[in-house]
């Protein structure tokens, strides 16, 4: 998976209106790669949100009332801008910020779909999406309408630990490109804090250098450790409280949140739980 800077997502705050968690993480990670160019070009802020969300059929056909909506959707979200972005290379908008990568990366997710492409969708109507297409006037994003049937989870087939612990350290990269030692594993625990006494198949996530006394602030890496629990969620596995400290996870983000930027905030370890049973 290629090194991408992630953001707080769409779906950790609305899970409701996703169907992520029904997609295979092969898929997401394959499409968010898609997009990296684009996320390099244009980063988003907390304000913007995520640049791609998977939106479910009922969240597409009552708040969006968009057309197919018996189909999920891959929405692209640009950054706010007034008067949007060019899409093609025939555009006359002279407005709106020139965006060559926006039309590359809708058509390399058709691509990548092949017949399980169904729709390009903007602003709630169908369009053409071929290498002649150009729209004159400034876009937001789009939506890119499919069948899901080929990405979904398969039944009784899981990825290896090996492949999660992985894939967990390509989310961490950003950590380590600024210094910050990490270490994240996996192993069957037969005892957690107030866990029943049995093997529990648990993720440790470990952050900082304690023996050598160096600080950091987890406030500053908030987007990339929420994009890993939502990573191994979609995986079966949920955060882990010792029922005396932060008993949810968003109470354990509140809590990174309110010390972000604050000498309570600088930690010199910080220690995350994922299990499933």
């Amino acid at each position: 998976m290629k090194h991408i800077k992630p953001y707080k997502i769409f779906e950790s705050i609305h899970p409701n209106n996703t169907n992520i968690t029904e997609l295979d993480p092969n898929f997401v990670h394959d499409i968010t790669d898609i997009c990296v160019d684009l996320n390099s070009d244009f980063p988003q802020t907390e304000r913007d949100g995520r640049l791609i969300s998977f939106y479910s059929p009922s969240f597409r056909s009552v708040a969006l009332k968009d057309p197919l909506p018996e189909y999920p959707s891959i929405s692209i979200h640009m950054p706010y801008y007034m008067y949007g972005y060019k899409f093609g290379d025939k555009t006359k908008h002279d407005i709106s910020i020139e965006c060559p990568e926006l039309k590359q990366v809708a058509l390399r997710i058709k691509d990548y779909l092949g017949d399980s492409f169904k729709a390009f969708v903007l602003k709630n109507t169908i369009h053409p999406l071929s290498d002649s297409t150009s729209y004159y006037s400034g876009i937001s994003g789009f939506q890119i309408v499919y069948d899901p049937t080929k990405f979904l989870k398969k039944f009784n087939e899981s990825i290896s630990s090996e492949d999660i612990i992985d894939d967990c350290k390509q989310i961490l990269l950003d950590m380590s490109d600024d210094y910050v030692k990490f270490d994240i594993n996996n192993d069957k625990l037969k005892y957690l804090w107030g866990s029943p006494k049995k093997p529990l198949d648990a993720i440790n996530l470990t952050i900082g250098d304690y023996p050598n006394g160096k600080s950091f602030d987890p406030g500053n890496y908030i987007d990339v450790i929420e994009q890993l629990n939502s990573y191994l969620n979609s995986n079966g596995y949920k955060y882990f409280s010792n029922g005396t400290h932060y008993t949810t996870w968003e109470e354990k983000i509140e809590s990174i949140e309110r010390f972000k930027g604050t000498p309570a905030g600088k930690l010199t370890l910080m220690s995350i739980y994922w299990t499933k049973e």
